[in-house]
């Protein structure tokens, strides 16, 4: 797209979070963020919520959880249900009990 002087939006980066999501790609959707990031394209919590699935999927827990927790700071963006019960999936099916209730437990996303 870049090289037909076409520069991505959101729409064509939620397109390729969900392809992330359903491969279970984490790395590449995360470094998909920083890409949005260069072309000045802010997540939505749709596209994040993509790329915590794709962490899920991946087996990757702990940067499901950091960015979970950290959109409202980084993007300005809530995160919605899908996102958190996303994070809480990654944490599930790839960490241990303890790990799950610990960062369950710590969970402020709603500020309580």
């Amino acid at each position: 797209m870049r090289t037909d002087g076409v520069a991505p939006n959101a729409v064509t980066y939620g397109a390729i979070a969900q392809v992330h999501a359903v491969t279970g790609a984490w790395e590449t959707a995360l470094q998909m963020v920083a890409d949005m990031a260069e072309d000045g394209v802010k997540p939505n919590a749709i596209i994040l919520g993509s790329v915590v699935n794709s962490c899920a999927a991946g087996g990757a827990w702990r940067p499901a959880v950091a960015i979970t927790k950290g959109m409202e700071a980084r993007w300005g963006v809530v995160p919605d249900t899908a996102c958190v019960n996303a994070a809480i999936k990654a944490i599930r099916e790839n960490g241990t009990y303890e790990t799950f209730s610990k960062n369950w437990f710590d969970f402020d996303i709603y500020g309580g």
